[in-house]
């Protein structure tokens, strides 16, 4: 439900279902469930306006918690929110260094949606800085995204590799 409320820009509401959730889990201490609910409320804040810096600590936290309990697949969606806090701080390099970390992790897990994820992660954290390699990253998730069947990553893909090309001045407005 909070998913819901997520997807229709009900965030108070889905930050509420969330906890309500999280509360539910605790209890019976699935830690591997609490984890993704409190990435998601994580995420969910962020889109309430919560500061960046914020975020980026609560994320940082919640990634030590996730390698404790082996949830690798969390770890890698909490570093894609780790360097997405780092690029709202307009910290480039540390947001390329933590979406290359994502992408190393992803790559072993054998879960080519994952690593796509991670993959266009890395490529907005590269714009602006090295768009050859942004667009290297953008491609590989493309690849993986067709594989998969997946038309919003292909469309995710394809409009970031535009973007890669009107900084290089490929396009013209004509």
């Amino acid at each position: 439900m909070a998913e819901v409320c997520e997807l229709r820009g009900r965030y108070v509401e889905a930050e509420e279902t969330c906890a309500l959730a999280l509360d539910w889990f605790a209890a019976r201490a699935d830690r591997r469930q609490t984890l993704r609910l409190r990435r998601m409320r994580e995420r969910l804040r962020a889109l309430l306006g919560e500061p960046a810096r914020q975020t980026l600590q609560a994320c940082e936290a919640l990634a030590a918690d996730a390698a404790d309990v082996g949830a690798d697949d969390e770890r890698v969606a909490l570093l894609g929110m780790i360097a997405a806090a780092h690029l709202r701080l307009g910290d480039r390099g540390a947001a390329a260094v933590v979406a290359r970390d994502a992408v190393g992790l992803a790559g072993g897990l054998g879960d080519d949606s994952l690593l796509a994820d991670a993959l266009v992660r890395l490529g907005i954290a590269l714009d602006g800085d090295d768009a050859s390699e942004a667009e290297l990253s953008y491609r590989r998730a493309l690849a993986l995204y067709e594989h998969l069947g997946d038309p919003r990553g292909q469309a995710r893909c394809w409009d970031r590799i535009g973007v890669v090309a009107a900084q290089r001045g490929m396009w013209s407005d004509a």
